[in-house]
């Protein structure tokens, strides 16, 4: 039978100070565009802070990586309310783990990476180059490939009403992520993907010229260890 009471525990819980700061300064923001369209600056926000690859290779308008994670459409409040239900859902726990120090530092980093996702999109895909990629879905994917890998066998309810266990509706992400990209979705599923295989290999450890160093070493200690039997060999023979 299934456990609301277990799955409370882990998802969500108390605001903590990192997620709680973030959704305040999210919201701070999304009423000032809300504000903006009544003075016709809507789009100029979103042309100057959202995230274009066009305008970050041109004009080198390199603030855009970070500053797109913070706006959202002001005529889709899903997008703010289901970013902001996910960072608290998935960031919380992650950050009472970690410290908010670390948790600050890894949602920023796979928003970063996801924000570069959506540039190599643009340069691929001449479609994708002059249109603004706005939201923090990509470090919030990020958080949830976390969560999904430390909590593996929690439980969830996907989409409020499938309990799942959190390993299983990672897979299911990472399938309608990858759907919806080649289905050409009006939202940034590079960035989702992004972020999502950032959160993924920082958790499993996988950072290539990391594992690249360490595979070399091992490899230069195991020729020592060779060379040392061969000279204590060749001690003894003599």
């Amino acid at each position: 039978m299934y456990n609301y009471r277990e799955n409370l525990q882990i998802i969500g819980g108390r605001f903590t100070g990192g997620v709680k700061y973030l959704i305040i300064i999210t919201a701070a923001i999304y009423v000032v565009q809300l504000i903006s369209k009544y003075f016709d600056l809507s789009s100029l926000i979103i042309l100057i802070f959202g995230l274009t690859p066009a305008l970050l290779i041109q004009n080198l308008y390199i603030h855009q990586i970070f500053t797109y994670l913070f706006l959202h459409s002001p005529a889709d409040p899903t997008h703010l309310l289901f970013n902001m239900l996910g960072l608290w859902m998935f960031g919380s726990p992650l950050e009472e783990r970690w410290g908010t120090r670390i948790f600050l530092r890894f949602y920023f980093i796979c928003g970063i990476v996801g924000g570069l996702f959506v540039l190599l999109s643009g340069l691929i895909f001449s479609s994708a180059y002059n249109i603004p990629t706005i939201g923090q879905s990509g470090a919030v994917f990020g958080l949830i490939g976390a969560f999904c890998i430390i909590y593996s066998e929690s439980r969830i309810l996907f989409y409020f009403i499938i309990p799942i266990k959190a390993k299983q509706m990672l897979w299911i992400i990472i399938f309608i992520s990858v759907l919806y990209a080649l289905a050409g979705s009006p939202y940034s599923f590079p960035a989702h993907i992004g972020g999502l295989l950032c959160g993924i290999l920082i958790i499993k450890k996988l950072y290539i010229p990391s594992v690249m160093i360490s595979t070399l070493k091992e490899f230069i200690k195991g020729l020592r260890r060779k060379r040392l039997r061969v000279i204590e060999k060749d001690r003894f023979v003599n």
